[in-house]
């Protein structure tokens, strides 16, 4: 769970995704109402004045560790420095991760280990069969 997963945070107005100097180029315009690719979208100063904190305090790629990425992964609304976080897309075996989690998944019961002299209780097995879940995920 200490392992480091890499993320890129993005600014999003509307439905656009903007880059750093997007951002900073309508922040310059000063004026509540702006149209961004077509779309008008109203611009909340409280917003603005975090988001630009956010950027001077943090980069737009870093690292968190798997634990975090999994809170905010399974979380369905979070804030990160007084900004909302409406998304959060994640991919390759962590990605992979998440989806079961979500589906709801049942823990497929494993046969117990033939080379085990003796016979697994009922909690046994099932702790057993969690076991190799999370060691299949480098958990």
């Amino acid at each position: 769970m200490e392992n480091l997963v890499n993320y890129q945070w993005e600014i999003v107005l509307g439905d656009q995704a903007l880059t750093r100097e997007e951002f900073e180029s309508l922040v310059r315009l000063k004026i509540p109402l702006v149209q961004i690719r077509g779309q008008w979208v109203a611009l909340n100063p409280e917003q603005i004045e975090a988001a630009i904190r956010f950027w001077e305090k943090r980069q737009a790629e870093a690292q968190m560790n798997v634990l975090d990425a999994l809170s905010m992964g399974l979380s369905s609304e979070g804030e990160v420095d007084g900004l909302p976080v409406e998304k959060v897309e994640i991919s390759g075996w962590l990605g992979e991760l998440l989806e079961q989690l979500e589906q709801g998944e049942q823990l497929e019961q494993l046969p117990q280990p033939d080379s085990l002299a003796g016979e697994l209780r009922p909690y046994q097995q099932r702790g057993f069969s969690w076991l190799a879940f999370m060691q299949r995920w480098g958990l």
